[in-house]
């Protein structure tokens, strides 16, 4: 991780770096909270104070995890009112659920022979792809394919849904929609699937 314009808080960059985590977003998995969460105290955009004073969840779990104290970490402007720990956060206080990582792989995803040539079809690599082992390769990229991504393309592609019902449906805007798909088609079309064909040959 490098420090970048954006970046105005050395002193917690600085920490970051020279800890056993050595990055935000390990530092985030860390403490069960979103990466973004943290870049905002990397930026001063949030203060590590809430309105009663109190020092917040994330970033009294962030000391705790850096073995700094709260001056250690923020500059003087960022703790620029009196301010206090609680007892204990133990009782959820200040505390967003946690979704936890996102689904990377769904091998419940299953295609027919249609779906797998309309896939296919969609592919710059097609020409190299064994017909024999085309289904097994279609379904291993379909299983690959983010959960967003997969509500739009499924829909586009497989049931031939014009955008503006699946806008009906996922309630997401035509815009978004088209940059979904961009995605996913693009991740077809990646090294990575390139990849994935050469071990199915292989094998």
């Amino acid at each position: 991780m490098n420090s970048d314009a954006t970046t105005k808080n050395n002193q917690l960059l600085k920490a970051i770096e020279n800890s056993e985590f050595g990055s935000v977003s390990r530092l985030a998995e860390h403490l069960g909270v979103h990466y973004n969460c943290l870049y905002t105290y990397l930026r001063l955009d949030r203060s590590p104070i809430d309105q009663s004073g109190y020092v917040k969840y994330d970033a009294v779990a962030m000391c705790e995890a850096l073995g700094f104290e709260l001056p250690d970490l923020f500059p003087p402007e960022a703790l620029d009112r009196p301010y206090r720990l609680r007892e204990t956060y133990d009782d959820g206080y200040g505390q967003r659920a946690y979704k936890g990582r996102l689904k990377k792989y769904f091998p419940e995803r299953e295609l027919t022979g249609d779906q797998v040539d309309a896939l296919i079809a969609l592919l710059d690599f097609k020409a190299i792809i064994p017909p024999e082992a085309a289904p097994a390769i279609a379904e291993e990229l379909i299983r690959r394919m983010p959960q967003d991504e997969y509500e739009v393309f499924s829909r586009f592609v497989f049931e031939g849904m014009p955008m503006k019902e699946i806008d009906t449906i996922l309630g997401i805007g035509t815009k978004a929609i088209r940059a979904r798909y961009s995605s996913a088609l693009k991740q077809l079309n990646s090294p990575v699937t390139l990849k994935v064909i050469r071990e199915f040959k292989a094998a």
